[in-house]
């Protein structure tokens, strides 16, 4: 007989299904477990009228769990219409202890932490990675004796996560604790640091390209008519709002530059051109090396 831990959150799934080609008018009563505690502001008992397409399904989540052992037995859930019962699941009885005593040797719970080191990867490739929580075995990831194989299980369960296009930044983070220079740009790259490193960053670790990460766009004026000919006061401005807003969001983009690219001397030469800053645009573009642009 199955048996549940108390103190354990758990989630139970309904599925009410309609293979008749009609709408099929419908009311159910689905109740936990006598004494379990709802969570995720559910329920206790509940009962209400919906409606069901035809072939189509509906499902009905809840959660609860149990504060004390014992046997707990739940009323199925019912389903009926206005002529009577219509359907209804099993009645069953939880069994609800302190320790369980039967333990499933293939579960990826008892692999994780208690199988070999073949055993998980071998977990691994049978299964789907999406539905395997491999934050799990992250402790076998420090030196070897201290749960796990070290590094050199590290080195064999990011290759294989790698050869299947998977990641995961539990157990990548590791690269930072075994200082390996060739994941800890993957890493890098998708942690929350990089969100704090600026517009613009190249270096051997981490590259942050702002185009790539959706920072800037370089945008492309046809037509632009200027508000205005010719300068008016001593400061020079923007007067197209669109363009005084691109423009400097790219200054902000090069300020973390250490120096121009091509790339950046063309595009910073076409939006002085477009704010009709000829001689300053042409002096850009006079820097640009037609043989390094691509």
């Amino acid at each position: 007989k199955e048996e549940f831990l108390k103190q354990i959150a758990y989630g139970c799934q309904v599925v009410i299904t309609n293979p008749t080609s009609s709408v099929r008018k419908l009311r159910y009563l689905t109740q936990i477990p006598a004494g379990a505690i709802p969570l995720q502001n559910g329920f206790y008992s509940d009962g209400r009228p919906f409606r069901l397409q035809p072939y189509s399904t509906q499902t009905i989540d809840f959660y609860f769990y149990f504060p004390e052992t014992g046997q707990y037995p739940i009323y199925p859930i019912q389903v009926a219409n206005d002529k009577g019962r219509v359907a209804g699941a099993a009645a069953f009885v939880f069994k609800v202890v302190d320790k369980l005593t039967k333990r499933d040797l293939t579960s990826w719970a008892w692999i994780s932490q208690n199988g070999t080191e073949k055993e998980v990867l071998e977990y691994v490739v049978d299964h789907n990675m999406n539905r395997i929580d491999l934050n799990q075995i992250a402790f076998r990831m420090r030196h070897k004796g201290e749960g796990g194989g070290g590094k050199a299980f590290y080195d064999k369960v990011t290759k294989l996560l790698s050869d299947r296009f998977a990641y995961n930044s539990t157990l990548w983070s590791y690269s930072l604790y075994h200082k390996d220079a060739k994941r800890m740009p993957e890493y890098l790259s998708r942690s929350a640091m990089a969100s704090r490193c600026g517009l613009y960053l190249s270096s051997p670790l981490l590259t942050i390209h702002p185009v790539q990460r959706g920072f800037h766009q370089h945008l492309e004026y046809k037509p632009l008519v200027n508000a205005r000919a010719h300068q008016l006061g001593k400061d020079r401005k923007v007067l197209n709002n669109r363009l005084h807003g691109q423009y400097h969001q790219y200054m902000n983009v090069l300020k973390y530059h250490p120096s121009l690219g091509e790339e950046d001397l063309l595009a910073t030469a076409y939006y002085l051109f477009l704010q009709d800053r000829v001689s300053e645009g042409l002096e850009f573009f006079g820097r640009v090396r037609p043989d390094n642009v691509t």
